[in-house]
């Protein structure tokens, strides 16, 4: 078998390292894609979900199943879950790193850029949809105050935040994809005498 010389430890930290670049990866390509300026409120949300929360489910699904082909078909409901865990946060390290670089090198005021976008779009909704001009400033007051706070956390508290609950959202993923993929040896092998 090819992966004999594999220990766990080494598989869960390169599959953890190839998951955060992939993840990296659809960053960039959010980065790049997207306009904030054409980009309605609900793509704001939609955008979460398509390059946030889908790729860790896509991801944990082949690396636990590929896991379990490592392991020769068997395995058990904690080595999934563990090992979907533990991919997950050398993932969320990764992507964490990253995001430090992006924030602080890369494009320091994107963060400023995509919550004021939101501001824009949510105060153009809320005109649109007959808010009372009194509650739309006290919401702008609110989102600005928030705003503010986010721009301050995005250069590092921020990405090391996501690092624990990118692990957790893993970990919650890999207790269900465990159950499915989980398949325990048989207690006893057939022998030609049974047969």
């Amino acid at each position: 078998m090819e992966n004999e010389n594999k220990t766990p430890l080494k598989s869960w930290i390169n599959n953890g390292v190839i998951f955060g670049a992939v993840l990296v990866a659809l960053s960039v390509l959010m980065y790049v894609i997207v306009d904030l300026e054409k980009i309605s409120l609900m793509g704001f949300a939609g955008i979460g979900i398509v390059f946030g929360f889908l790729p860790i489910i896509i991801g944990l699904i082949f690396i636990i199943r590929n896991y379990k082909k490592e392991l020769g078909g068997f395995m058990s409901y904690k080595q999934g879950l563990l090992y979907g865990t533990y991919a997950t946060f050398v993932a969320a390290i990764i992507v964490a790193l990253y995001s430090i670089a992006f924030n602080n090198f890369i494009d320091p005021d994107y963060v400023k850029k995509t919550q004021e976008a939101v501001m824009e779009k949510t105060l153009s909704f809320m005109e649109s949809s007959g808010v009372p001009a009194d509650a739309i400033e006290e919401q702008m007051s609110k989102m600005e105050e928030k705003m503010q706070k986010e721009i301050d956390n995005a250069k590092l508290v921020s990405p090391l935040k996501s690092i624990l609950f990118t692990t957790i959202f893993g970990f919650v993923i890999s207790l269900i994809l465990a159950a499915i993929f989980k398949k325990e040896p048989p207690v006893f092998e057939p022998t030609e005498a049974t047969e």
